[in-house]
């Protein structure tokens, strides 16, 4: 009886063991799932992390180039250089003057410049204000446009007006001296 007694209990205790045992795995599979969905939760908050910093360093830069622009626009004739060139008129006439201009930019292109060029009389009034297109200019270009001769004015005044630029003004012509 006592052998039946001690069997009976080892049955027991071995019952009661396997039901400890399922119990302690599905403890530790909680856990580990646990784990698991919060290593999830901290991935996907690297991955917003990075994106918002993605998006902060794209908004800087868009911000760089926006202040570029008006940089360039606000100072054209620093960017699009304009230098008339003419022998001394003396007592009045200009005669072989020549316009330069000149795309200092690294990166921009100017499908098209209107210059204003003015020549002077002595007294400083405006003899004659005309305007000159200029197309096509790429960073580094200089062309030159051949003024008419006149028997009136000593000197000779020319400024970029207008710009039309894909980079600058989308496109679209604008009054860059006001």
């Amino acid at each position: 009886m006592k052998k039946i007694m001690i069997a009976f209990f080892l049955f027991i205790l071995g019952c009661n063991n396997d039901e400890i045992k399922k119990a302690e795995q599905k403890q530790k599979d909680s856990v580990k799932q646990v784990l698991l969905q919060q290593q999830k939760e901290i991935e996907k908050l690297k991955q917003e992390k990075i994106t918002k910093d993605q998006e902060e360093k794209v908004q800087k830069e868009q911000a760089e180039i926006e202040g570029r622009k008006k940089e360039i626009l606000n100072n054209i004739n620093n960017y699009l250089f304009v230098k008339p060139e003419y022998p001394d008129p003396g007592f009045g006439g200009i005669t072989n003057c020549k316009i330069h201009v000149q795309n200092r930019t690294p990166d921009v292109n100017f499908q098209k410049a209107i210059i204003q060029v003015q020549i002077i009389l002595d007294n400083g009034n405006i003899y004659s204000n005309e305007f000159y297109p200029v197309e096509n200019l790429e960073p580094g270009d200089l062309r030159t446009i051949d003024i008419p001769n006149t028997t009136r004015g000593t000197s000779v005044k020319a400024m970029v007006i207008k710009i039309k630029s894909s980079e600058l003004t989308n496109d679209q012509l604008v009054d860059v001296n006001k």
